[in-house]
């Protein structure tokens, strides 16, 4: 539905689909990655840009990001805060 609805709004001078970052989380870009990274690729095609949110709060494993095609991967704050405390 979200594809149908971008093909209609996205062509309108307002939306310049390179502005524009789609997020979802590890969690559910990875409970079922064929669908998810097809959806990525028709959004992608569409000129918009995908991100991955929460990386490294569930079951993260880069191997999966071989085969979704993301612009951007956003690194869990907890994650972040334990190398952290680590590193002091």
């Amino acid at each position: 539905m979200i594809v149908a609805l971008l093909k209609i709004y996205a062509p309108t001078p307002h939306i310049e689909p390179k502005r524009v970052v789609f997020e979802i989380t590890e969690r559910e870009a990875i409970e079922d990655i064929t669908t998810t990274a097809d959806f990525i690729k028709e959004i992608k095609g569409m000129g918009f840009k995908f991100a991955i949110d929460d990386f490294g709060s569930g079951y993260s494993s880069f191997l999966y990001l071989k085969y979704l095609p993301v612009d951007f991967l956003k690194i869990d704050g907890e994650f972040i805060k334990k190398h952290e405390e680590f590193s002091h």
